[in-house]
C-alpha cells in the first residue's frame, strides 16, 4: 500500500482526492495480484516437485518388483489382479497383459478355485486368518495347464480404506528335484548297507561320539534297535559293548590320522 503526504498549505482539489483514491486502489490491487501469482508459481514448483518424488518412489518400486526372483502378485479385494512382476510372467509363461485385469483364480489348479472367491470373502468378513500372513506349499498353474509347486506367502494392506493383497511365490520345483535325489541315494545307500555284515555307522568325530545313522544289524549283534544308540543323549554307546581287553587300543587308536586307520576289536 503507499500513502501520499502533501506540503502544508496546499489542499487537493475533490477530482484530485477521486484520482489519489482511484490510484491507492490501482496499486493494491497489482500488489495482490502480484502476491496471488507469487502464491501460485510457488505451489506450482511444490506440486512438480512432489509429483516428480511420487513418480520416482513408484519407479523405484517396480524396479524393485522386477528385479526379485520371486514372483509378486498384487490382487484387490474380488480377486482382480492389479500387478505382477516380471519373476510371474517368467515362471508362469503369461504375459503381465494377459494376467492384468483376470481374477487370480486362473492360476488355481483344482477345486480351490471354484472356492478361491470365497476364501477372500471369508477373510475381509471375518478377519480370520487361515492363510493370510502364514507361508505353504501349493501348486500353480501355468499358461499351458501345467502344475508347478511354489511356497505361498499371501498379505494383506488397506490403502485409501480398499482391500489388497500382495502374493509371493517361490519357485519349488529345483528343491523338489534335489530332494527326490537324495531320498533315491539315501535309499539306495541303506540298500548297500542292508547287505554288508556287521554294524555299519556313522558318527561325530568328537566327544561324546553321537551316532547320526546305525545299520539295522546292530539289533541283530548287540541285542538292541538302531534307534538306542542314535541322537545326543542315546540309550546306549558302542563303546559299552567293546571287549574290556580291546578297549584301550581302541581308545588310544588316532582317528584323525589323515591316511586313514584299520581297527579290529572284539564286542
Amino acid at each position: 500500500a503507499a500513502r501520499f503526504v502533501l506540503p502544508p498549505g496546499i489542499e487537493l482539489s475533490g477530482q484530485s482526492s477521486d484520482i489519489s483514491i482511484m490510484l491507492a486502489f490501482g496499486i493494491t490491487t497489482v500488489t495482490v495480484v502480484i502476491i496471488f501469482i507469487v502464491l501460485g508459481t510457488n505451489l506450482l514448483f511444490r506440486y512438480k516437485d512432489i509429483s516428480a518424488r511420487a513418480t520416482n518412489n513408484e519407479r523405484r518400486l517396480l524396479a524393485t518388483m522386477d528385479t526379485a526372483l520371486d514372483g509378486i502378485i498384487t490382487i484387490d479385494a474380488q480377486g482382480i489382479i492389479i500387478s505382477v512382476n516380471k519373476a510371474v510372467s517368467k515362471l508362469l509363461s503369461w504375459s503381465e497383459a494377459e494376467l492384468i485385469g483376470q481374477n487370480v483364480k486362473m492360476i488355481v489348479p483344482g477345486t480351490d478355485q471354484q472356492h478361491h472367491d470365497q476364501y477372500i470373502l471369508n477373510y475381509l468378513t471375518s478377519r480370520q486368518a487361515k492363510i493370510i500372513g502364514k507361508g505353504r506349499e501349493v501348486s500353480v498353474l501355468t499358461k499351458h495347464g501345467v502344475k508347478i509347486p511354489v511356497h505361498l506367502g499371501i498379505g494383506h494392506i488397506e490403502l485409501d480404506e480398499e482391500s489388497m493383497f500382495v502374493a509371493f511365490i517361490s519357485d519349488l520345483r529345483q528343491r523338489k528335484a534335489l530332494e527326490m535325489t537324495l531320498r533315491d541315494k539315501e535309499t539306495k545307500i541303506r540298500s548297500l548297507i542292508s547287505n554288508i555284515p556287521g554294524i555299519a555307522y556313522r558318527c561325530y568325530d568328537q566327544a561324546p561320539w553321537s551316532n547320526v545313522f546305525i545299520s539295522d544289524e546292530v539289533v541283530n549283534m548287540l541285542g538292541h534297535p538302531a534307534e538306542d544308540f542314535l541322537g545326543d543323549k542315546p540309550k546306549y554307546h558302542l563303546s559299552e559293548f567293546i571287549h574290556p581287553d580291546d578297549k584301550e587300543r581302541v581308545i588310544t587308536t588316532d582317528l584323525h590320522n589323515p591316511d586313514g586307520y584299520l581297527l579290529e576289536f572284539r564286542m
